[in-house]
């Protein structure tokens, strides 16, 4: 037997049907300025006795299920289905996936070589690149292995903070 769809009528009339009793023994109708709701099951009515959440959870699943009782409040209201409001403004689809980490760190070396450097990372030449790239593995432990990115995200680093704490010997810092 296949699991119930949320789409299925039955399903939703039941579900609309257990978050209203959940509302009235939680919220209530809101006549409570009116004397009161004439519901005694109801929060707004004068006579109800206050409940937690888990007992207000079960008790709607009961009335929904085994013995019901009357509705204060509007089950057309809760049935209809949420839309949420879409901001017209907002950035495309695209340009929000365009922003994936690979591509933030991507960013982040050329800014930083646009503000260390002249040059970007095109207009180097072959054998500049090649050092560069050779010299930022030998300061690495021989035991670690860093993708070109991440190598490049922590050359930036260390061209960005000269003062780090590689540079203060491990007794001299907090």
């Amino acid at each position: 037997m296949a699991p119930r769809q949320p789409q299925d009528d039955d399903y939703v009339y039941a579900a609309g049907l257990v978050h209203a009793y959940f509302r009235m023994l939680s919220i209530g109708c809101g006549e409570a300025t009116n004397g009161g709701c004439r519901n005694p099951h109801c929060r707004s009515s004068a006579r109800f006795q206050a409940l937690s959440p888990t007992d207000a959870a079960l008790q709607s699943i009961y009335f929904a299920t085994k013995a019901p009782v009357p509705l204060c409040i509007s089950l057309h209201s809760l049935l209809e289905p949420e839309v949420p409001e879409v901001d017209e403004d907002d950035e495309p689809l695209a340009c929000r996936l365009a922003c994936s980490p690979r591509r933030r760190l991507h960013s982040a070396v050329e800014l930083d070589l646009a503000f260390n450097n002249s040059t970007t990372p095109d207009e180097l030449p072959e054998g500049r690149a090649d050092e560069e790239q050779d010299d930022v593995g030998a300061r690495l432990t021989a035991g670690r292995k860093t993708s070109l990115p991440k190598k490049k995200l922590l050359e930036a680093l260390k061209r960005s903070f000269p003062r780090s704490h590689a540079e203060i010997p491990l007794d001299e810092r907090e």
